[in-house]
């Protein structure tokens, strides 16, 4: 797509990140915690895809967070369906 390598190493970390979560912590200073969450702003003018390399990084997240959705819906329709009988 033409994007910057920037761009993409960017989202992978934030991707890493995501992946991580707060399974791990990072001790600082003797007390002080910190997760592996990050936080990216992409800036460039339009048209620079910008959003190309985001997509493909956070995709993986995202298609297990539909299989997940869907699974979550299926069960919820079940359980009002279970509410509902007298």
């Amino acid at each position: 797509y033409g994007y910057p390598v920037d761009y993409l190493a960017g989202a992978m970390l934030v991707a890493l990140g995501l992946g991580i979560g707060n399974t791990h912590f990072a001790r600082l200073k003797g007390k002080w915690d910190e997760s592996a969450i990050l936080f990216m702003a992409l800036v460039g003018r339009p048209g620079a895809c910008k959003s190309h390399p985001l997509n493909f990084a956070i995709r993986p997240f995202s298609d297990i967070d539909g299989v997940n959705n869907s699974a979550f819906q299926k069960e919820l329709a079940e359980y009002n369906r279970q509410c509902e009988l007298p």
